[in-house]
């Protein structure tokens, strides 16, 4: 048995044989991604709500604080939209927080005709004041509404993920993820809270990971538009009439 579409083929394969009382036939069922190579990516809009916090400008063993990981990290981001998906939608919004919020890009399809305008705005941000996590995760779940629905969207929080205003308990801020898009959790310094970052990152759509250097945020943020990016299907369900699916392996 086959089926076939643009995205994916499903093949299974059945035994001759007969099992059992009941007379079970075992098979097995391929499930294969075709090469997308040629797919056009999906319109996105990528959310970065950027930690600004005083401790942001501690240094790590490169030389480079918190802060300038930042910068490299959401730069990159931003140049490889304008240069190598010059012909994809792909619109960014940055947030910054500490104990206030700031919307400094909002909504902004990103060309090569913005994209140094965008990279300097992002240049200025600078380290200041208290870490209110609750507030970006507020002012993020907000800045997603008026697209239209066939746009994906992904937040992205970069932080060293120790609050120190507003709301700081994890639970409390973990009831403020938003789980029905994509959420990534950045910590940046070995001294980040990773226990927070973890925990508010466990749910379907939920990412993790950790940035010491800017070698390392370079492989991060290559590994996070490889997987926005290149996504196919999700929540994926197999469903079979008079029949019992399970993992032999």
């Amino acid at each position: 048995m086959q089926n076939d579409s643009d995205m994916y083929s499903v093949k299974a394969r059945f035994s001759n044989t007969r099992y059992g009382d009941d007379n079970k036939v075992f098979g097995v069922l391929n499930l294969d991604i075709k090469d997308q190579k040629d797919r056009p990516a999906n319109p996105q809009h990528f959310i970065l709500s950027v930690d600004r916090s005083g401790s942001m400008a501690t240094r790590e063993r490169d030389g480079m604080t918190k802060m300038d990981h930042v910068i490299h990290t959401i730069s990159n981001m931003m140049r490889y939209f304008a240069y190598e998906l010059e012909t994809a939608k792909i619109f960014v919004s940055v947030i910054t927080f500490d104990n206030k919020i700031e919307r400094i890009i909002d909504k902004e399809r990103v060309s090569k005709s913005n994209i140094k305008e965008l990279v300097s705005i992002v240049e200025e941000v600078y380290p200041r004041d208290m870490t209110d996590i609750g507030a970006a995760l507020t002012a993020a779940n907000m800045q997603k509404n008026g697209f239209p629905e066939n746009i994906e969207q992904t937040h992205i929080l970069l932080t060293d993920g120790r609050p120190t205003y507003g709301a700081t308990e994890m639970n409390g801020l973990k009831h403020m993820v938003d789980p029905t898009y994509r959420n990534i959790f950045i910590g940046y310094g070995i001294d980040h809270n990773m226990r927070l970052m973890k925990n508010l990152s466990d749910y379907d759509c939920g990412s993790y990971y950790f940035v010491e250097s800017a070698e390392n945020a370079g492989n991060v943020y290559g590994e996070i538009l490889h997987n926005v990016l290149n996504e196919v299907m999700s929540n994926v369900v197999i469903g079979l009439d008079d029949a019992e699916i399970y993992d032999w392996k």
